[in-house]
């Protein structure tokens, strides 16, 4: 959808664990500074679902006309490290 310069993009991020373990949302690494994803860690036993609040907040100033920032999942499944990634696309416009 469209978004206004100067305004925060906020959604969550679905995640569920598929595997018999118990995995960990450690970590989130984002493509700017203006992206973060909020309340890590989770702890997921298996089957559970974790609804992570992420944000992304749009400069007044900015010349960009689209937003294309990623937010990747940092998961350690009992040792094994795992990436998940995420994708928060909008249409910029100029406040009316």
């Amino acid at each position: 959808g469209s978004q206004v310069k100067g305004s925060r993009v906020t959604g969550t991020a679905v995640v569920r664990n598929y595997s018999r373990n118990t995995i960990e949302i450690v970590d989130a690494k984002v493509s700017c500074g203006c992206t973060t994803a909020l309340g890590l860690p989770y702890t997921l036993l298996p089957s559970d679902v974790a609804h992570v609040p992420i944000a992304v907040d749009i400069p007044e100033h900015t010349a960009k006309t689209t937003l294309d920032e990623r937010i990747v999942l940092k998961l350690n499944d009992s040792g094994t490290i795992a990436y998940v990634a995420i994708s928060v696309q909008a249409r910029i416009v100029n406040a009316q």
